[in-house]
């Protein structure tokens, strides 16, 4: 980071996300682990009840696959359509459709079986909260004597500069958790409106299911579709976490440290600073003319 400052910059705080902050990123992949880990455990029992139940008696094996499917499909995908929500990113629920469609058409022409595609979400679910700690401790935030700087270096990086002189607001938010274990968010809000918006999401996604096989031969295959519509608008501060100071800790110290810097940046600061040295120069002209009238009358 040294090599990036400018001349006389000095980096005066640096700091990365909380842990505790990126819970949700943590709980959502905890819920593949523990959704995927008590539907393997429960799995004969499940099993043994669609088969004695109408959809058993009705449509034999081919419906209790079907049957496992959909449940399956709406363990995978409700999670990322409710995240993508909250997120206001539909990247979350088009990633894990994509990857429930790849696990079907492997379950139906690779005969995989049911408790090896509970397995591999539970691995989907570990190699995720991985990753969500890697992400995590990917954000920089560097305070210098003039500007902020956020960095991402997860996959590729992305950079934001803010000059302290163009900050015109400052906006620390931080919920329960962050009242428990200390740790905040602050955004930087700016003349072009960085640091805000106004998003809506919205997503429609058709509900269907479909068999196709032949069950007698033990080929089964098996689709499903899970639907749901909703929208969500935001116009308040907010940004995405490498814009802003995202769930830092110890907040008062970093917010107290814009703050004085803002204030050095204002104009009236900058007169006040002004008049006070040529003041000073001045009561030190004045010192000397009559130190040297004293000396003149000797």
């Amino acid at each position: 980071m040294s090599e990036d400052l400018l001349s006389e910059e000095q980096i005066l705080a640096e700091r990365t996300p909380h842990i505790v902050s990126f819970w949700p990123y943590y709980l959502y992949f905890l819920w593949y682990v523990i959704g995927s880990s008590l539907l393997l455990w429960k799995l004969d029992w499940f099993m043994d009840l669609v088969r004695s139940s109408v959809i058993g008696a009705f449509f034999g094996q081919t419906g209790v696959i079907v049957t496992f499917m959909v449940v399956w499909w709406l363990l995978m995908i409700i999670p990322a359509l409710i995240f993508s929500l909250l997120r206001i990113k539909w990247g979350w629920v088009v990633g894990f459709a994509l990857i429930a469609t790849v696990a079907t058409y492997l379950f139906h022409h690779f005969n995989v079986t049911e408790s090896f595609l509970l397995y591999a979400t539970i691995g989907l679910g570990v190699l995720g909260l991985v990753l969500s700690d890697i992400y995590r401790r990917s954000h920089r935030y560097f305070l210098t004597s003039f500007r902020i700087i956020t960095r991402l270096g997860f996959l590729g990086s992305t950079t934001r500069q803010t000059p302290y002189a163009q900050i015109d607001d400052l906006v620390t938010k931080k919920g329960f958790l962050g009242q428990i274990f200390n740790y905040a968010s602050i955004l930087p809000l700016t003349p072009p409106g960085i640091g805000t918006g106004s998003d809506e999401a919205r997503v429609s996604v058709g509900v269907g299911g479909g068999v196709s096989g032949d069950a007698k031969a033990g080929k089964v295959g098996a689709g499903a579709g899970v639907g749901v519509e909703g929208g969500r608008s935001v116009t308040v501060p907010r940004s995405r976490t490498y814009f802003i100071l995202y769930g830092i800790p110890h907040p008062d110290e970093v917010e107290e440290l814009i703050l004085e810097r803002m204030r050095e940046k204002e104009p009236a600061f900058q007169v006040e600073r002004q008049t006070k040295i040529l003041g000073k120069k001045l009561d030190q002209l004045i010192k000397e003319r009559e130190e040297e009238k004293f000396e003149n009358k000797k």
